[in-house]
């Protein structure tokens, strides 16, 4: 299906762009430059905050999730379909940078198994009788989600200021829409404008 993909309905974006499309296959080290250092060393301070942020908080995933595919592994599971899903993402930075963001898509791809994984690092493979219980198994559970969410809402709501509109902004751009023609074509000197709201 990815191949008649390619040659059928592809064909006539690939015959003008196959440079793009494969210029990067098998340069990692370009690839991992542009999706981590790269990213990480341009724009103002807040902004590295959060690109750093957001390499911390994947690995930390994906560290949690090797330790609960270890302990079951220990355990006598032979996850094997799990592992290799979670892994399957990952020689996606052998084909392309796609842009600085092929680590995102590798974590987007790989994140739900990951969760199975880290998740299996806190919970037991069978049902515990009610009279043992282990309280440092609730400390870890509820230190790491809190963790993850702190971390989260700094990954996720990190770059808001960007995307803010102020209403002065909104209300120049309606004054704008009020005033102009039927048809104008507007020109705008930077993309963070609300038109089109």
């Amino acid at each position: 299906m990815v191949a008649l993909w390619l040659l059928v309905m592809a064909q006539p974006f690939l015959v003008g762009h196959v440079d793009m499309v494969l210029g990067n296959v098998g340069q990692v080290d370009s690839s991992v430059t542009a999706s981590v250092t790269t990213r990480a060393l341009h724009g103002d301070p807040e902004h590295n905050f959060i690109a750093d942020m957001r390499v911390i908080m994947s690995g930390l995933v994906w560290l949690l999730a090797c330790g609960g595919a270890l302990r079951r592994l220990r355990q006598g599971y032979r996850d094997i379909t799990y592992i290799l899903l979670a892994v399957v993402p990952f020689p996606l930075i052998l084909v392309q940078q796609y842009g600085g963001e092929m680590f995102l898509r590798i974590y987007l791809f790989s994140l739900p198994f990951m969760v199975f994984f880290a998740a299996a690092l806190f919970y037991p493979p069978y049902r515990l009788p009610v009279r043992e219980k282990f309280p440092w198994r609730t400390i870890a559970i509820i230190c790491a989600n809190l963790v993850l969410l702190g971390g989260f809402l700094f990954t996720r709501y990190g770059n808001e200021r960007v995307d803010y509109m102020t209403y002065n902004e909104v209300a120049g751009v309606r004054y704008l829409y009020a005033i102009a023609p039927s048809n104008s074509l507007f020109l705008t000197g930077w993309g963070g404008a609300p038109l089109q709201f």
